[in-house]
């Protein structure tokens, strides 16, 4: 029978629906506003340097739902021909993420989990030519708050540079156990993103994310609110 195999893509499109649904309630009801670093990215993006965008893997349910519409507004407001490509991997999770995204008009890419690291960067960096920026965790995988060198190859192999960023959220709701735990943003609330300044691996002579890594536990201990 074709029923049961059709059942995970209705889950995963009603799925979508409703989190562009709740990404609409934030927009009317919230207040997204920029905190440190507000000019690491129209000195590098949205001027025309390759940017990677690099967060935590537990903060990316704020990549849907805060990050992508401030990204997409000042694109918009600033003319620019840069574009974000954000990545999901293709879980359910992940796919139903990429729809969603894809419905609020973002640039997706899905990873294959089961490619090599080698096929996935030749993927990153196409997507990455084609728009000039990407997004993408820092951590994939156990063991999760270690940062990987993807974004430090994919920045130097382009010649651009890595941005760090944090989503300051007051409040929010814990979701999920241990280290899958998310945070889910909520409607009437206030949303701060915070930038670190560019960090170059073509100039760096500190080992590979090193750097952003410092940055990104920076950001997060001067700017979370008490969860």
């Amino acid at each position: 029978m074709s029923v049961p195999s059709t059942l995970p893509a209705v889950a995963r499109r009603l799925c979508a629906r409703g989190l562009v649904g709740y990404a609409e309630a934030l927009a009317r009801t919230s207040r997204i506003s920029i905190g440190q670093g507000g000019d690491s990215l129209p000195a590098t993006l949205w001027d025309g340097v390759p940017t990677v965008l690099v967060g935590w893997h537990d903060e990316f349910l704020n990549v849907p739902l805060v990050l992508m519409p401030y990204l997409t507004d000042a694109r918009k407001r600033r003319g620019a021909t840069a574009d974000v490509t954000y990545v999901t991997n293709d879980t359910f999770a992940g796919q139903f993420i990429a729809e969603a995204g894809t419905d609020m008009g973002a640039t997706l890419l899905t990873m294959k989990r089961t490619d090599d690291r080698e096929a996935k960067l030749r993927v990153l960096e196409e997507g990455f030519h084609r728009t000039g920026g990407l997004l993408i965790a820092a951590d994939y995988g156990r063991p999760w708050f270690r940062a990987r060198p993807t974004a430090w190859d994919l920045a130097k192999n382009a010649g651009g540079c890595i941005v760090a960023f944090h989503v300051e959220t007051s409040p929010s709701i814990a979701i999920g156990s241990n280290a899958h735990r998310g945070y889910l943003p909520v409607p009437f609330a206030r949303y701060r993103v915070h930038f670190s300044p560019p960090q170059f691996p073509s100039s760096a002579s500190a080992a590979p994310m090193e750097a952003v890594t410092e940055w990104l536990w920076a950001l997060r201990g001067s700017h979370a609110k008490r969860r």
